[in-house]
């Protein structure tokens, strides 16, 4: 479910990886075909929500991605994990910070 009202877009939920790797966020609606593979029509693509940020005004943005897979947001983004975070730099200024509870895989 994506929330929002206190500032900062929180989903929580299911996160699923298609046969290519990109991640969706499904809803409850989301099915899968009879071999496995994800009905992408039936999920959110996190390419639109990546979208939606880029074409936003906001000079600050926080997004919480707690579900599986959710660390595949960052990598469709272009981000690198360097494996230390500078809190100053992700928080204190302009700019966007994701937090996501897994890695991509």
């Amino acid at each position: 479910m994506l929330q929002k009202g206190s500032g900062a877009p929180l989903f929580s939920g299911h996160g699923i990886k298609d046969d290519q790797g990109r991640l969706y966020f499904a809803t409850r609606d989301t099915r899968k075909a009879a071999n496995g593979e994800l009905r992408r029509a039936t999920a959110m693509e996190s390419g639109f929500v990546q979208e939606m940020m880029n074409n936003s005004r906001c000079k600050r943005q926080v997004i919480i991605l707690d579900c599986c897979f959710s660390g595949a947001f960052a990598a469709g983004m272009g981000a690198k994990d360097s494996g230390t975070v500078d809190i100053a730099v992700q928080l204190g200024g302009e700019g966007r910070a994701v937090l996501t509870s897994s890695t991509w895989t």
